[in-house]
Protein backbone atom coordinates (compact mmCIF):
# COMPACT_ATOMS: atom_id res chain seq x y z
CA UNK A 1 0.00 0.00 0.00
CA UNK A 2 1.99 2.78 -1.44
CA UNK A 3 1.26 6.17 0.57
CA UNK A 4 -0.46 7.63 -2.39
CA UNK A 5 -2.07 5.49 -4.02
CA UNK A 6 -5.33 5.58 -2.19
CA UNK A 7 -5.31 9.16 -3.49
CA UNK A 8 -4.69 7.94 -6.70
CA UNK A 9 -8.40 6.79 -6.71
CA UNK A 10 -9.85 10.04 -6.26
CA UNK A 11 -8.99 10.66 -10.34
CA UNK A 12 -8.56 7.29 -11.95
CA UNK A 13 -11.47 7.04 -15.06
CA UNK A 14 -10.92 3.05 -14.53
CA UNK A 15 -8.70 0.77 -12.37
CA UNK A 16 -5.02 0.05 -13.31
CA UNK A 17 -5.33 -2.98 -15.54
CA UNK A 18 -6.77 -1.94 -19.14
CA UNK A 19 -10.33 -2.69 -19.24
CA UNK A 20 -13.30 -0.64 -20.33
CA UNK A 21 -15.06 -0.58 -16.66
CA UNK A 22 -15.70 3.23 -16.08
CA UNK A 23 -14.05 4.15 -12.09
CA UNK A 24 -16.59 6.78 -10.82
CA UNK A 25 -14.74 10.11 -9.98
CA UNK A 26 -15.90 13.12 -8.50
CA UNK A 27 -14.30 17.58 -8.88
CA UNK A 28 -16.28 19.68 -6.91
CA UNK A 29 -18.56 22.28 -8.18
CA UNK A 30 -20.65 24.88 -6.28
CA UNK A 31 -20.03 23.40 -2.84
CA UNK A 32 -20.97 19.75 -4.20
CA UNK A 33 -19.69 16.47 -5.52
CA UNK A 34 -20.09 15.84 -8.94
CA UNK A 35 -19.14 13.09 -11.35
CA UNK A 36 -16.09 14.05 -13.12
CA UNK A 37 -16.13 13.05 -16.94
CA UNK A 38 -12.87 11.92 -18.35
CA UNK A 39 -10.71 13.60 -20.37
CA UNK A 40 -12.10 12.94 -24.12
CA UNK A 41 -14.42 10.35 -23.04
CA UNK A 42 -11.56 7.89 -23.48
CA UNK A 43 -13.02 5.17 -21.40
CA UNK A 44 -15.39 4.16 -24.37
CA UNK A 45 -12.68 4.80 -26.93
CA UNK A 46 -9.57 2.20 -26.22
CA UNK A 47 -8.27 0.60 -23.43
CA UNK A 48 -4.96 1.57 -23.81
CA UNK A 49 -5.89 5.04 -24.17
CA UNK A 50 -7.25 4.57 -20.74
CA UNK A 51 -4.96 2.72 -19.24
CA UNK A 52 -1.51 5.14 -20.59
CA UNK A 53 -3.83 8.06 -19.67
CA UNK A 54 -4.47 6.69 -15.49
CA UNK A 55 -0.96 5.27 -15.40
CA UNK A 56 1.02 7.61 -16.66
CA UNK A 57 -0.75 10.91 -16.38
CA UNK A 58 -2.83 10.68 -13.16
CA UNK A 59 -0.50 8.71 -11.53
CA UNK A 60 2.25 10.68 -12.31
CA UNK A 61 0.27 13.88 -11.67
CA UNK A 62 -1.23 12.73 -8.26
CA UNK A 63 2.40 11.02 -6.60
CA UNK A 64 3.51 14.56 -7.53
CA UNK A 65 0.72 16.92 -6.15
CA UNK A 66 1.04 14.02 -2.87
CA UNK A 67 4.69 14.90 -2.35
CA UNK A 68 4.70 18.51 -3.40
CA UNK A 69 2.09 18.65 -0.57
CA UNK A 70 -0.40 20.12 -3.37
CA UNK A 71 -3.34 21.48 -1.06
CA UNK A 72 -5.80 21.11 -3.63
CA UNK A 73 -5.73 17.23 -3.86
CA UNK A 74 -5.83 17.11 0.07
CA UNK A 75 -9.09 19.32 0.15
CA UNK A 76 -10.50 16.97 -2.09
CA UNK A 77 -9.88 14.26 -0.07
CA UNK A 78 -11.18 16.23 2.72
CA UNK A 79 -14.04 17.06 0.75
CA UNK A 80 -15.22 13.61 0.06
CA UNK A 81 -14.66 12.29 3.52
CA UNK A 82 -16.75 15.34 4.73
CA UNK A 83 -19.23 14.22 2.50
CA UNK A 84 -19.40 10.34 3.25
CA UNK A 85 -19.78 11.67 7.00
CA UNK A 86 -22.99 13.63 5.98
CA UNK A 87 -24.45 10.61 4.27
CA UNK A 88 -23.23 8.15 6.87
CA UNK A 89 -25.12 10.29 9.69
CA UNK A 90 -27.98 10.86 7.83
CA UNK A 91 -28.86 7.31 7.01
CA UNK A 92 -27.67 5.44 9.99
CA UNK A 93 -28.13 8.75 12.68
CA UNK A 94 -26.75 11.10 14.01
CA UNK A 95 -24.12 9.10 16.61
CA UNK A 96 -22.43 7.12 14.02
CA UNK A 97 -19.01 7.37 14.07
CA UNK A 98 -16.69 7.59 10.93
CA UNK A 99 -13.58 6.30 11.89
CA UNK A 100 -10.40 6.74 9.25
CA UNK A 101 -7.93 4.21 9.92
CA UNK A 102 -4.16 5.06 8.07
CA UNK A 103 -1.25 2.21 7.59
CA UNK A 104 1.31 4.76 6.07
CA UNK A 105 2.50 8.42 5.41
CA UNK A 106 -0.77 10.11 3.79
CA UNK A 107 0.31 13.37 4.95
CA UNK A 108 -2.02 13.23 7.44
CA UNK A 109 -0.85 16.99 8.83
CA UNK A 110 -3.01 18.08 5.88
CA UNK A 111 -6.20 16.87 6.42
CA UNK A 112 -6.65 15.41 9.91
CA UNK A 113 -7.08 18.30 12.01
CA UNK A 114 -10.03 19.29 9.07
CA UNK A 115 -11.78 16.50 9.63
CA UNK A 116 -11.40 15.59 13.40
CA UNK A 117 -13.29 18.90 13.03
CA UNK A 118 -16.50 17.59 11.23
CA UNK A 119 -16.37 14.58 14.10
CA UNK A 120 -14.23 12.05 12.22
CA UNK A 121 -11.99 10.13 13.95
CA UNK A 122 -8.66 9.63 12.40
CA UNK A 123 -6.60 6.25 14.30
CA UNK A 124 -2.54 5.91 12.95
CA UNK A 125 -2.42 1.64 13.23
CA UNK A 126 1.33 2.10 13.97
CA UNK A 127 0.91 4.65 16.54
CA UNK A 128 -1.82 2.15 18.09
CA UNK A 129 0.37 -1.02 17.89
CA UNK A 130 2.87 1.04 19.43
CA UNK A 131 5.00 0.17 16.16
CA UNK A 132 7.46 2.32 13.60
CA UNK A 133 7.46 -0.23 10.65
CA UNK A 134 4.19 -1.97 9.77
CA UNK A 135 5.67 -3.55 6.79
CA UNK A 136 8.55 -5.58 9.12
CA UNK A 137 8.29 -8.64 8.06
CA UNK A 138 8.37 -10.32 11.29
CA UNK A 139 5.29 -9.02 11.84
CA UNK A 140 3.20 -10.65 9.07
CA UNK A 141 0.36 -7.48 8.82
CA UNK A 142 0.85 -7.22 5.21
CA UNK A 143 0.86 -9.60 2.19
CA UNK A 144 1.44 -10.28 -0.50
CA UNK A 145 4.52 -8.14 -1.07
CA UNK A 146 4.16 -7.42 -4.00
CA UNK A 147 0.91 -5.74 -3.46
CA UNK A 148 1.18 -5.68 0.08
CA UNK A 149 -2.59 -5.46 2.12
CA UNK A 150 -3.72 -5.97 5.93
CA UNK A 151 -3.77 -9.51 7.14
CA UNK A 152 -5.95 -11.20 9.57
CA UNK A 153 -2.83 -11.07 11.60
CA UNK A 154 -3.08 -7.61 11.78
CA UNK A 155 -6.52 -6.94 12.33
CA UNK A 156 -6.43 -9.60 15.07
CA UNK A 157 -3.44 -7.57 16.54
CA UNK A 158 -5.94 -4.43 15.81
CA UNK A 159 -9.09 -4.57 16.45
CA UNK A 160 -8.94 -5.15 20.90
CA UNK A 161 -6.63 -2.31 20.75
CA UNK A 162 -9.79 -0.55 18.75
CA UNK A 163 -12.39 -2.06 20.84
CA UNK A 164 -11.04 -0.62 24.05
CA UNK A 165 -11.06 3.02 22.43
CA UNK A 166 -14.80 2.19 21.07
CA UNK A 167 -16.46 0.09 23.33
CA UNK A 168 -19.75 0.17 21.41
CA UNK A 169 -17.50 -1.19 18.05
Amino acid sequence: MEEYCHFQRLKYTCFTAPNNDYYLSYIVKNGKLVQREPFGKIYLKSNFLTYFYNNYYIKNKVLKDFNNKNIELFDLFIFHFKIANELIKEKFGKDTKLIILTFEDTKKELWQKELEKNGIDVIDIAETLNTKNLKDEKLEFFYPPQCPHPTGKLWKTLLPKLKEKYPDL
